[in-house]
């Protein structure tokens, strides 16, 4: 229909916080869509600053498997980690988004720090579409960012993305 809006011309209109569940199966969860909800105040901005928060809130480790990832703010919250002692494994796809070399690519500067033990490039008979990251897995504070954001600046300023982040233990 006309009235329909897409991409910036959205307008911030959704509730980004809800439980699902009650007493001690009540989960908390937060829905974000790319590219207007939030404000523009954490780093790198919107929804790909709520990403970057929960890196930088991580405390044991950090698990993540994604699509393309090119956003400097998330890369550079990723290394911050590792430099405090975070274990850090990602998966990385490499069918024409991430291609090795690719100065845009988060992929050869995380290997290099990292390793390759932990730095991953999926060489599968399909794509590796997946965008998710664990936090904090094993501990009390464990939740997962998912959705279909790609850690890219496109996906945070122009795309239509949604992005949840579930803060449960057993998830």
């Amino acid at each position: 229909p006309a009235n329909m809006n897409f991409h910036t011309a959205k307008s911030w209109n959704t509730s980004n916080y809800f439980s699902v569940g009650s007493g001690v199966t009540k989960t908390n969860v937060e829905v974000w869509f790319s590219p207007t909800d939030g404000p523009a105040s954490p780093p790198g901005g919107k929804v790909g600053g709520r990403i970057r928060n929960e890196i930088d809130k991580a405390t044991a480790n950090i698990t993540f498997c994604q699509f393309v990832f090119t956003d400097n703010d998330i890369d550079t919250a990723i290394r911050n980690r590792y430099a405090a002692g975070l274990t850090i494994c990602g998966i990385f796809d490499n069918v024409i988004q991430n291609p090795i070399g690719d100065p845009f690519s988060a992929y050869d500067g995380l290997k290099t720090l990292i390793g390759s033990n932990n730095i991953k490039v999926w060489n599968g008979p399909a794509y590796l579409h997946h965008k998710f990251a664990l936090i904090d897995r094993g501990t009390p504070n464990a939740r997962v960012v998912t959705g279909s954001h790609n850690w890219t600046a496109t996906a945070n300023s122009q795309n239509d993305e949604n992005t949840i982040i579930i803060r449960d233990y057993a998830v």
